[in-house]
């Protein structure tokens, strides 16, 4: 089930950090280490709301659940005592106890060496600025400036609407004051921003909800009473500061939404997931940067939200927390509901599992336990049952899922087919089977265009046509798109760095000047390769907007390349090399820039950006990727011999009877989304 919340704050660390994520700024100061440095965290998550007098606040499902979930991480992985870790969720949320929370526990108790760190979950929205010096792009209100915001527990109570949301000024301030004390610093906003769209919905079922922005500038004289008297204020047009000790996550860029996912029954946010989830995992050695590269595939590909990308600004080259943790525990967080005789493992699509995948299970101390194989496979979790099993189990016992080799392929489609359906339609079909609607991730079902499948969002993606073998064949693509949408999340042998670059004129390869000049292009910041595209026709029929794409070999060996297209509408192309040729080659360690025409479809109806989203892949041999395009023949035509694959594609086809091909064991991957906003929106 799914859920959004946007960030917030981006434009505000942005600032406040003086510098873009991948070139660190020089340190302001040396402050000397300090060995066994304490951890300190304030955690904030809020699902309940005091409402306003008019309207709603919408109740939230699960940033509780983050901050039970971030302090176990903190306490267990990290070192982090109980009496050090500060948690404020609901009612007791408020303003004013945020605000003094920060002061008391993390200002004056924070020491050079300490680790620091502070964890939001909850709304996020913007307000008017009333220095009207604020330059952050995200507003919604007609070209006024406006303040980002976290929205506390009592923000929108009594119609203020904005009035007494904690602003990005104030957070600006409190961060720099801060920065003078200790030097490993972590900020994390799981929430949302700019247009009002936030996670949100009910235990049962979580869904949209949205919540507008404050009407009214940020009340400044309302902190008097509690505002720490040491702590200089710090507004807009303050002289930047920068923190080069400072590390902000954020769970997605300006203007968009970000999610919030089920994980064995419990709602998450899907950053919070995610970010615990590779802290659990990471070595020793790893830094901030490293890490957040892997969130923001696993939250790219893990379908929740396609157009969130998690943002990551700050010191990242630095390690971890110090590089200060337990050893990383082994394989998946796991457990057992004995009432109905199952395990639900913490790992499914993302992670590479698939329908019949084997686990051993194991207890914490590395005691075997047994043996379980998945049987229905989600994009972030599965559930399984027990192969074999050594004795009984104590409640709540804790246990950890290792994979076995094999059976690394892209589940079936699970789908809800109407009652006209010929029985024997998916009969020995391997990439859909057929289920009831409360077990399906897809569903056929009416729509405003006829009858189509509908994604897991419940977004109609495909028409269903009316003859069996065409039906076969819109599942068939489906199944393709949604692994090479996910290809995203698997690692790879070596990296593909792809960079949009903007066209000052057409190129040979696109022949006559179809072009149309691109109204903007706005690079992310905090991320590669991933680029905002503004006011592009609206249609590829007009040529589309012209732009140039950037290919750099980062293996030790000349690689084929070949990029596809992988757009939100299902559209799969493949755009370089160009006509259909399969022996490009891009030697080690060098670059090769390519035109592309984008622009989102003219069915395109949902109100955010379409996502255009490039993949890149590099093998030793030739690749042809012919199957897996929009033009690629009726899914039978994959059967029989196939050219050399990368693994993860070779995964999708997995199901199907291949006989003979190669698999490339070893291959390079990179990605880069493209995020399309139409002209007039």
């Amino acid at each position: 089930m799914v859920a959004f919340r946007c960030v917030v704050l981006l434009s505000l660390l942005c600032a406040v950090l003086g510098c873009q994520a991948d070139a660190p700024s020089p340190a302001a100061r040396a402050l000397p280490p300090v060995e066994g440095g304490r951890g300190l965290a304030l955690l904030v998550g809020i699902d309940h709301y005091q409402q306003p007098l008019v309207g709603t606040v919408p109740t939230l499902v699960g940033a509780v659940h983050d901050t039970e979930r971030v302090r176990t991480l903190l306490r267990e992985r990290f070192g982090f005592r109980d009496a050090d870790v500060r948690v404020l969720t609901d009612a007791a949320a408020t303003h004013e106890a945020i605000v003094r929370a920060f002061d008391e526990h993390l200002l004056r108790q924070a020491r050079p060496g300490d680790r620091v760190v502070f964890w939001f979950s909850g709304h996020g929205s913007h307000t008017f600025d009333a220095s009207g010096l604020e330059s952050a792009k995200a507003d919604a209100s007609g070209g006024t400036a406006a303040d980002n915001t976290l929205v506390t527990h009592d923000s929108r109570a009594r119609d203020l609407d904005g009035a007494y949301d904690l602003v990005d000024d104030e957070l600006h301030a409190l961060l720099t004051a801060l920065a003078r004390r200790t030097d490993d610093v972590l900020v994390v906003t799981d929430c949302c921003h700019a247009a009002g769209a936030v996670r949100g919905g009910d235990a049962a079922a979580p869904g949209v909800r949205r919540v507008t922005g404050g009407s009214v500038p940020f009340a400044r004289e309302r902190l008097a009473p509690f505002w720490p008297a040491d702590v200089p204020w710090s507004d807009d047009d303050a002289a930047t500061l920068a923190l080069p000790t400072l590390v902000h996550v954020a769970a997605c860029a300006e203007h968009q939404e970000a999610g919030e996912l089920r994980v064995a029954g419990r709602v998450h946010g899907t950053l919070t997931w995610f970010l615990c989830e590779a802290l659990e995992r990471a070595e020793p050695g790893a830094t901030w940067g490293s890490l957040i590269e892997v969130v923001r595939a696993r939250v790219a590909g893990c379908g929740t939200r396609p157009d969130q990308t998690v943002v990551g600004i700050g010191a990242l080259d630095r390690p971890v927390f110090g590089g200060r943790a337990s050893p990383p525990l082994p394989g998946h967080r796991a457990d057992y509901d004995a009432a109905r005789r199952r395990l639900c493992i913490a790992a499914g699509r993302v992670h590479g599992i698939a329908d019949g995948a084997e686990f051993d299970l194991v207890a914490l101390d590395g005691t075997p336990v047994g043996t379980a194989t998945a049987t229905a496979v989600a994009a972030v979790d599965c559930t399984a049952v027990w192969r074999e099993r050594r004795g009984e189990l104590a409640a709540g016992t804790a246990l950890r899922a290792l994979p076995r080799a094999g059976a690394l392929r892209l589940p079936a489609l699970r789908v809800a087919l109407p009652a006209d359906a010929p029985p024997d339609l998916l009969r020995d079909f391997a990439f859909a089977t057929a289920v009831g609607a409360a077990a399906a991730d897809y569903r056929v079902a009416a729509s405003p265009r006829g009858v189509a499948l509908h994604d897991p969002t419940g977004r109609p993606v495909r028409p269903w046509p009316g003859e069996p073998a065409a039906q076969r064949d819109a599942l068939f693509r489906e199944y393709t798109f949604r692994g090479l949408w996910e290809a995203v999340a698997q690692p790879a042998t070596w990296p593909l760095a792809l960079d949009v670059l903007a066209a000052d004129a057409p190129t040979r390869e696109l022949g006559a000047a179809r072009g149309l000049p691109l109204a903007a292009v706005e690079p992310v910041a905090g991320t590669r390769g991933v680029a905002r595209i503004a006011a592009v026709p609206m249609s590829r029929t007009d040529g589309g907007s012209l732009l140039t794409l950037r290919a750099t070999n980062l293996s030790p060996f000349d690689l084929r390349i070949v990029v596809l297209s992988v757009a939100e509408n299902r559209e799969v192309n493949v755009v370089w090399p160009p006509g259909g040729a399969t022996d490009r080659v891009l030697r080690a360690g060098a670059a090769a820039a390519f035109p592309v025409l984008v622009g989102p479809a003219t069915d395109w109806s949902e109100p955010r950006p379409m996502v255009d989203r490039y993949v890149a892949f590099g093998t030793v041999e030739p690749l042809d990727l012919a199957s897996f395009t929009s033009a690629a023949p009726a899914w039978s035509a994959v059967r029989g011999g196939a050219p050399p694959l990368p693994s993860c594609l070779r995964r999708l086809l997995g199901a199907s009877p291949m006989r003979g091909g190669v698999e490339a064991d070893e291959y390079a991957f990179g990605t880069c989304d493209l995020q399309l906003v139409p002209s007039g929106r």
